[in-house]
């Protein structure tokens, strides 16, 4: 017999690729750390072009500091 459902408490994750960076986790509006080649693999450069794209598709506004061995970032919810 049919039941109402949840699929998202089944415990089995969504269906797609896993997300290759944590997005979810560093959009939180803190600044974050991140280190070229543990926390992303390609160049820093890139990687900010990457998450400047990733936080403008989700409302977000992307603040970047380089460093020595990678980059700080800090994304901030855009007022609409």
């Amino acid at each position: 017999m049919a039941q109402h459902a949840d699929p998202t408490k089944s415990g089995q994750r969504k269906p797609g690729p896993r997300p290759k960076y944590q997005w979810d986790t560093w959009m939180d509006g803190e600044w974050w750390r991140l280190s070229e080649g543990d926390d992303y693999k390609i160049t820093t450069i890139s990687f900010r072009s990457i998450a400047h794209s990733h936080g403008a598709r989700h409302g977000y506004r992307l603040h970047t500091q380089l460093a020595d061995d990678g980059i700080f970032i800090r994304f901030v919810k855009r007022d609409i």
